[in-house]
């Protein structure tokens, strides 16, 4: 070959390359634009033709992953990352991909190929988001860590330092997580985030607390409803550590009036959902669930022996279902899942597909439910959880809302255990309305309402203890703290294991807890929370008589 050649050759591949770079720059393009159908087109051509080229398999995952196709989009970037196994960027979307398919375990192994932390902040922030979604919170903190180490700007720093704060507290560093909230604080002061989760962090103490800038704050700023009810909860918070009640209930009362006035909600329609569970899954119910099992074998013992056992953990929030789930799965032959919201949305996929419906409103949703053959509900159940099951003989699944589903999960995983967690029902109360969540519970920002639907899920509860019987183990958390070693030396006997010393030294778990209670449960076993409802025995009156009414023993 000439050198002529060889110039006209390498032009070639120059205006080649060119070209390859245009399709795909015009692909991106069409992704941006959100014309789907267009972009699905052109990366199956380009592809096709640049089938080496591992920039085009990862746009066309991208765009997979973006339809919410994952198994697709998991295919096409197994592609890029074959072609440059290198590429810290094709290995971070896989774990995204992952976790779309709820193969955590698999996401979080498919991270520790990278082995060093990236340069760019763009590929940092994609490793943080895709690590915490993973919960692999060393992961997140290192990247927070590394971010704060480039980044000047002063509002993202403050952001940094709250992401990073809110790693910490998972990951049970309380000293490091108010450190890093102090930082957010001080670059943002006005960030009530920051404020309310700096407040939850510790006891605060009369020579060290945030009272009067909480106050200041209140008084001085100009705050939408959410924020005005982010500084009330966090005042009410420190009034209450300071012993100071009458101030701490003022502040609650207030932050809980306006965040209620920002929700639409009925708390009719909850409690005659809950009404209803209790009507479809009924003894008859369970009667036929009974006669099924004993005509047919859908799994064989040998079957359910290669599966772990799901440890549902459920009740209302605030009652210590946390301090139980710390408990087992300090036990070697448990792992915790944490709050998975798997079973529901099974539930409703099945509806979907068993059924053919798609259910107008919830009553008609609890309604089909019943009608569902339910071992394939638990079939869909625990493959979604394979990624939890293949570590250990048993995995807890802990969330609260659960509870409305135990006459399901009976029939859908018959050799489920089920864990009820029940505390004074005013303590459960009080400590439910000061809590401002994330989402969900509306129903906990107005007195009234709180007790309506208290009183329709007890009687939801005392339902299932009636009708599962020997199936549903209860706990009473006032029980579990004044004797854990017998308490807990019973609950592991229900679940079918031995006891391990280890169990009552839950306050070592390094496994992150992301719940409410993330703070409490690194502090140990502790009776301050018993009967703390009586500090406001005035204000709870109401509550407490509506309890009282309804047969509920205080």
């Amino acid at each position: 070959m000439t050198s002529t050649d060889t110039v006209i050759n390498n032009q070639a591949t120059v205006i080649a390359h060119k070209q390859r770079e245009q399709q795909l720059d015009h692909i991106w393009h069409l992704i941006n634009q959100r014309a789907a159908q267009k972009a699905l087109h052109e990366c199956k051509l380009f592809t096709q033709k640049y089938e080496d080229y591992d920039h085009g398999w990862y746009a066309f995952s991208f765009l997979l992953f973006q339809l919410k196709k994952a198994g697709e989009a998991l295919h096409c970037i197994e592609k890029a990352v074959n072609i440059s196994p290198q590429m810290v960027d094709w290995r971070i979307h896989k774990a995204h991909v992952l976790w779309l398919l709820n193969r955590l375990t698999d996401g979080r192994n498919e991270l520790s190929h990278i082995k060093t932390l990236p340069q760019t902040m763009h590929q940092l922030i994609e490793l943080a988001e895709v690590s915490n979604k993973l919960s692999d919170y060393h992961v997140a903190q290192n990247c927070y860590l590394a971010m704060l180490n480039t980044e000047k700007n002063p509002q993202s720093r403050a952001q940094l330092y709250f992401n990073l704060g809110s790693v910490q507290r998972y990951l049970g560093d309380l000293s490091a997580a108010e450190q890093s909230l102090d930082e957010a604080l001080a670059l943002s002061p006005n960030d009530t985030e920051a404020l309310l989760l700096r407040s939850s962090l510790r006891k605060q103490t009369l020579e060290n607390n945030h009272t009067e800038q909480l106050q200041s704050m209140l008084n001085t700023q100009a705050l939408n409803a959410l924020q005005k009810s982010q500084v009330c909860y966090s005042l009410a918070k420190e009034f209450e550590d300071l012993q100071e009640y009458s101030a701490s209930f003022k502040s609650l009362k207030i932050g809980a009036d306006s965040r209620r006035q920002s929700i639409r909600y009925d708390v009719n329609n909850d409690i005659r959902a809950l009404a209803e569970i209790r009507n479809a899954f009924d003894q008859q119910y369970f009667d036929r669930l009974k006669q099924q099992s004993r005509q047919s074998a859908s799994a064989s013992d040998k079957d359910r022996a290669q599966i772990a056992t799901p440890i549902f953990i459920f009740g209302l929030p605030r009652t210590g279902s946390t301090l139980v789930e710390r408990i087992i799965s300090n036990h070697s032959d448990v792992t915790s899942a944490g709050e998975l919201n798997y079973f529901s949305w099974h539930l409703m996929q099945q509806i979907s597909e068993q059924l053919n419906i798609k259910p107008s409103d919830q009553l008609q949703s609890i309604r089909s439910s019943r009608e569902l053959a339910p071992e394939k509900l638990g079939q869909a159940y625990l493959q979604s959880t394979r990624s939890y099951w293949q570590q250990k003989p048993y995995f807890i699944d802990k969330l609260p809302l659960n509870s409305l589903n135990a006459g399901l999960i009976k029939g859908a995983i018959p050799n489920a255990k089920m864990i009820l967690v029940q505390r004074n029902p005013m303590d459960t109360c009080y400590a439910i309305y000061k809590h401002l969540f994330t989402q969900g519970y509306p129903f906990s920002y107005s007195l009234d309402e709180l007790g309506q639907y208290y009183v329709a899920h007890h009687q939801l509860m005392q339902h299932w203890v009636d009708t599962l019987g020997s199936d549903l183990y209860t706990v009473r958390y006032e029980a579990l703290v004044s004797d854990p070693q017998h308490q807990t030396q019973e609950m592991l006997s229900y679940l079918d294991l031995q006891f391990e010393p280890s169990c009552l030294q839950f306050q070592n778990n390094r496994q992150a807890s992301t719940t409410a209670s993330a703070s409490q449960v690194r502090q140990g076993l502790y009776r301050d929370s018993v009967e703390k409802w009586r500090h406001f025995e005035s204000q709870l009156a109401p509550l407490k008589k509506r309890l009282e009414d309804a047969g509920i023993e205080i």
